[in-house]
């Protein structure tokens, strides 16, 4: 049984990462894990919002030819009804963070475990 394990991770990564606890997301970072998203988040001030799924991606491209992008088992996901949020810069992680939680810059809150 062989197992993938180093995927290859888009430049975007580590500043969607950044971007995503500066604006007090808790990251969890699964994107060693095949076939899987990249990044697990929760924000503890907005718990209503459950569990959310990313996949980070190069910047450059409509969200069709990034979704075209996912492995088969993100494909897979995707028809099964899960709800992949694709993020594509920092800039990208920030105006989602405002659009999915409502807030504004006063609301952030950094995360202090990172």
């Amino acid at each position: 049984m062989s197992h993938k394990w180093a995927r290859r991770r888009d430049t975007s990564h580590p500043e969607i990462v950044e971007q995503l606890r500066d604006d007090g997301w808790l990251v969890k970072d699964v994107a060693n894990c095949a076939g899987f998203v990249d990044l697990v988040v929760t924000h503890p001030r907005h718990r209503h919002l459950g569990v959310i799924l990313i996949e980070a991606k190069k910047p450059g491209k409509e969200r069709r030819e990034l979704v075209g992008a996912f492995t088969a088992g993100q494909r897979q996901m995707e028809a099964d009804g899960w709800p992949l949020v694709v993020l594509t810069s920092k800039a990208d992680a920030h105006a989602w963070h405002l659009s999915t939680t409502g807030a504004d810059n006063v609301d952030r809150q950094a995360d202090p475990r990172r």
